[in-house]
């Protein structure tokens, strides 16, 4: 099914065309600036692509068990949530109102998280997490780590994997 896809995707130069289309979108977004001819396979495009799809399940799963944590137990929320949490959670999430660089905002989104989760259980120690906070607990162990000097950070290569059973 894939390779018929990118067998019509080659006919007639349509990637070319599909490329020119995301690119004037973007441009338009003001997402990619006005140059000469665009690469796909700059460091610059992967690099972005590589944060969007780390940040972007964190980002995607608080934004989720702040919903569920606001429908089941509102008053969590109460001491926690900000108007920068408005800000970073609200839709859409504008990229370009977050940090500029790219681990500090994964690190700003994991601290949201841990602090999300470590208040529910605060108010609620008894209560078992929702489905939301479940996945959004498991995305952590995934996505961040307590390094030896106990800082909170996003895990990198050098972490390893995270643990198989989550």
């Amino acid at each position: 099914m894939l390779s018929d896809f990118r067998d019509r995707l080659a006919q007639g130069d349509r990637a070319d065309g599909l490329l020119d289309l995301m690119l004037e979108r973007l441009r338009t977004a003001g997402l990619v600036k006005e140059r000469g001819r665009q690469r796909t396979d700059s460091a610059h495009v992967l690099a972005t692509a590589w944060e969007l799809t780390r940040r972007e399940p964190v980002t995607e799963a608080v934004r989720a068990a702040v919903e569920e944590v606001a429908r089941d137990v509102p008053q969590v929320l109460d001491r926690l949530v900000t108007a920068e949490w408005g800000e970073r959670y609200g839709r859409p999430v504008p990229m370009c109102s977050q940090p500029s660089h790219p681990v500090a905002r994964l690190t700003r989104t994991g601290l949201d998280a841990r602090d999300l989760l470590g208040c529910f259980q605060e108010c609620r120690p008894r209560r078992d997490l929702g489905p939301m906070l479940e996945v959004l607990r498991q995305i952590m162990v995934q996505h961040f780590v307590v390094d030896a000097r106990g800082r909170f950070r996003p895990r990198t290569q050098r972490d390893g994997p995270a643990p198989g059973r989550i």
